[in-house]
């Protein structure tokens, strides 16, 4: 609970005195993971040499503030196929903040996570949502529903 009220805190605390009025306005309402570099969903997220994340379904609620929560599920599987695929959810504090070169998506540790809150992500926006690039994929959420 305590790292749960801490990246919660730290990514309210990055909305607030990172914020630049004169950048893009900060978006609000509901998107939807629809692409990972350009496959629909169910897409790969992450494959090593024991096991495949697929991202089933995720999504953001983004607040006229700029904070919100992220939602996520995942199927995990042993490439040696030597266990059951399983299914992981998770959610997680996020915000996004304003900057002179365009929005910077913050995220905080998943609920009950013991971890350090990831680095911020520039954002660009898109002609029906939001578009952002992390390691070498690149994640279109459309949105689904405005204020």
């Amino acid at each position: 609970m305590l790292t749960r009220t801490f990246s919660a805190l730290l990514v309210a605390a990055s909305l607030i005195a990172c914020s630049d009025p004169i950048g893009p306005p900060v978006p609000s309402g509901l998107f939807v993971l629809e692409r990972v570099s350009g496959v629909s969903l169910p897409a790969v997220i992450h494959e090593d040499a024991f096991y495949r994340y697929i991202t089933v379904a995720d999504s953001m609620t983004v607040r006229s503030d700029g904070s919100g929560e992220q939602s996520s599920v995942q199927r995990v599987e042993r490439i040696d196929g030597s266990a059951a695929p399983y299914t992981v959810s998770w959610r997680a504090p996020i915000g996004f903040r304003s900057a002179r070169d365009g929005l910077v998506y913050v995220r905080g540790c998943p609920i009950n996570a013991n971890c350090a809150p990831f680095a911020p992500i520039a954002v660009t926006r898109t002609a029906d949502g939001l578009a952002f690039t992390v390691g070498d994929e690149r994640r279109e959420y459309r949105a689904a529903m405005m204020p």
